[in-house]
């Protein structure tokens, strides 16, 4: 991702566990950036990573209908000749339910 995304994450009811895992690039790790999650609208974390590689786990209560998950970074990679796109994290995976 860039420096800002948005995922649609479906509807639940009561707690749920949201769950990223992500890189930063190694390069901004010197200086790092600022990201931020929000779940609509309301902000579950702002932090400044001191390591590359990460795994987020958080318990919140969702919305009624869909729910909207901002990610931002206040910092990104400028594009490459191969690349089109700044890079200011790279999101592997993320998970969004009921905890078993």
């Amino acid at each position: 991702m860039g420096g800002r995304s948005v995922t649609i994450l479906p509807r639940s009811s009561g707690i749920t566990k949201l769950r990223i895992q992500f890189d930063v690039p190694d390069e901004l790790i010197s200086s790092p950036p600022v990201i931020t999650f929000q779940l609509n609208g309301a902000v579950i974390d702002r932090f400044k990573p001191v390591e590359s590689h990460l795994v987020r786990e958080y318990e919140v209560m969702p919305g009624a209908a869909q729910n909207t998950l901002e990610i931002t970074t206040d910092r990104t990679l400028a594009h490459s000749s191969s690349e089109r796109r700044d890079l200011g994290l790279l999101v592997r995976f993320l998970s969004w339910g009921k905890e078993d």
